[in-house]
């Protein structure tokens, strides 16, 4: 890893449409078991009629299954990974790991420095001198080509925009 290289967690990340009021949420699985406590505890101590509101918001119960299940599936790509690599043959080491990193942190944000990494038990080693080098080099050549990428997209969007009857191009966003 390089001095300032971060990982994430690896709780899958969810997009859904939300059909009620037409906008995209992004959410962890993780989230689900936080919102059904909070609405346990509504009932229980608080606000009924807040529970029964967030109950009913609640997306259809099997597809709630489904999104805790992807942490399951999550945390057996890790160790799947882990075992044919890393750590092969230290299965008890595989699932504590792969369990941290799929449901181990507060949120998907959360930084996973080179000191982290090596707190969970992986192998990393922070790089330096020509391998930091050439690392640095690559990464500004992905840049460099990733932007020349671009570049192209947008003359090819040009060229085809080209065809289109001046009335239409008229409603079209300056920038393009």
């Amino acid at each position: 890893m390089t001095p300032v290289a971060e990982l994430g967690p690896l709780d899958p990340q969810i997009t859904v449409m939300d059909p009620i009021e037409q906008r995209v949420e992004e959410f962890s699985p993780l989230h689900i078991e936080s919102t059904l406590e909070l609405i346990r505890d509504e009932f229980k101590s608080g606000d009924k009629e807040l529970a029964n509101g967030l109950l009913q918001r609640l997306q259809f119960p099997l597809t709630l299954g489904s999104f805790k299940k992807s942490l399951d599936l999550g945390r057996d790509y890790v160790e799947r990974l882990l075992n044919t690599r890393m750590l092969k043959d230290k299965q008890e080491e595989v699932k504590t790991i792969a369990t941290v990193l799929t449901s181990g942190y507060s949120d998907h944000s959360w930084c996973i420095t080179i000191e982290e990494v090596r707190r969970l038990g992986l192998n990393a080693n922070e790089l330096e001198g020509d391998e930091l080098d050439i690392v640095w080099d690559i990464h500004k050549l992905n840049n460099e080509k990733r932007s020349f990428i671009n570049q192209m997209k947008k003359l090819e969007v040009r060229a085809q925009l080209e065809n289109l009857p001046a009335e239409l191009l008229k409603h079209l966003p300056s920038e393009i």
